[in-house]
């Protein structure tokens, strides 16, 4: 992909940057301490569903740290949200490069076609049936006062537009060590959710995954970061975020259509949540693209809080499936709104950018 920052036009699935098929593979991990490859996904099935409305799954693999872990989010339309996450062992010696899979414990994320289709299967009689989705601000006491559910999940991903990267050199944060390596890609997934004797099915529900490898240092300037992806019904699909401590690091994003794609100029994301309780009020997304602004009304369907805690701080993150309104066009998908609640230790002496952690499970792509 040349580096003047545009990106090339094609309407069907392959790619619009330096990334391809070629790279739908686990890499290399060298000796970074901190390397993680991962694969996530997430989609939205619509707001007239009677039963799953949308997901968000993700493989994290970190071969040289001696583990894999998975996370699995479901919102059913009953009010309850099925939720798991786990860690396994995972030997940096037998890392297997070069293949097509990404699994940990009991999800898998499988390469069919490498840039076009992926197939995601999960089956945990683990699986928790969270009642109050806000509970999972205290992940561990929500998990162990909600009801064990066996689930199984078989999903089809299929792409309808090419890889992609939000900003030219494919760094998610350019200059920091989180996923030096990343492209995305919008599409459709099939297939069906099985929860005890009932069964779900998901069609054609809209969809968004990413790929990304390289050491994954969580940083400090992620605790305040406003993260989207949206598609629009029968338009366009819209990815990105702005740091809103951090005007240098400040905005990445993409709209991509049939006609091609284009980088975001500008992200606004207008919320009065503070990262304490319910995500209430009026919420709207702008963004400059192509010399044009488009501002989006945003309604939460259901939103799912999680606090994360390392020794520099705790930050609290609801990531939310949405439906949204532009004009005449409606649309959905999922928003990441992150609040630091405190900073402390080094990290208050450094202000930003200070490498952090965050625990198991952690919704972060």
């Amino acid at each position: 992909m040349p580096d003047t920052g545009e990106l090339t036009t094609t309407p069907e699935p392959g790619t619009v940057c330096r990334y391809g098929p070629q790279d739908e593979v686990l890499h290399d991990p060298g000796s970074a301490a901190t390397y993680n490859e991962s694969a996530y996904l997430n989609f939205a099935a619509g707001p007239a569903t009677d039963g799953l409305l949308g997901g968000v799954l993700r493989v994290g693999l970190r071969p040289n740290e001696g583990y894999s872990q998975f996370y699995l989010c479901l919102p059913m339309s009953d009010g309850s949200t099925l939720y798991w996450s786990a860690r396994s062992p995972l030997d940096a010696a037998t890392f297997p490069v070069g293949r097509t899979t990404w699994t940990s414990s009991s999800l898998t994320m499988d390469v069919l076609d490498p840039g076009r289709t992926w197939r995601i299967t999960y089956e945990d009689e683990q699986t928790r049936r969270v009642v109050d989705p806000g509970a999972l601000d205290h992940v561990g006491r929500a998990l162990n006062a909600s009801d064990a559910v066996r689930c199984r999940l078989d999903l089809t991903f299929t792409a309808d537009r090419p890889l992609h990267v939000m900003q030219p050199t494919g760094e998610m944060i350019p200059g920091q060590d989180a996923a030096k390596d990343h492209y995305e890609q919008f599409g459709t997934v099939s297939g069906t959710l099985v929860v005890g004797d009932r069964t779900y099915p998901v069609s054609a529900a809209r969809s968004f995954r990413d790929h990304s490898w390289g050491p994954r240092d969580y940083v400090s300037a992620m605790s305040d970061m406003d993260w989207f992806n949206l598609s629009l019904d029968g338009g366009p699909d819209f990815v990105g975020y702005r740091i809103n401590s951090r005007p240098d690091l400040s905005v990445q994003g993409v709209r991509i259509d049939g006609a091609g794609a284009a980088f975001l100029d500008d992200v606004v994301v207008r919320s009065d949540w503070t990262g304490l309780g319910a995500v209430r009020g009026p919420l709207s997304i702008e963004m400059a693209v192509a010399g044009e602004r488009v501002t989006m009304d945003v309604e939460v369907v259901r939103a799912v809080m999680i606090r994360h805690r390392s020794a520099e701080q705790t930050v609290h993150n609801t990531f939310g499936l949405v439906r949204v309104r532009a004009g005449d066009l409606g649309g959905g998908g999922w928003l990441d709104l992150n609040r630091p609640a405190a900073v402390t230790g080094a990290a208050a002496a450094a202000s930003r950018g200070f490498p952090g952690s965050r625990p198991p499970g952690s919704p972060t792509r």
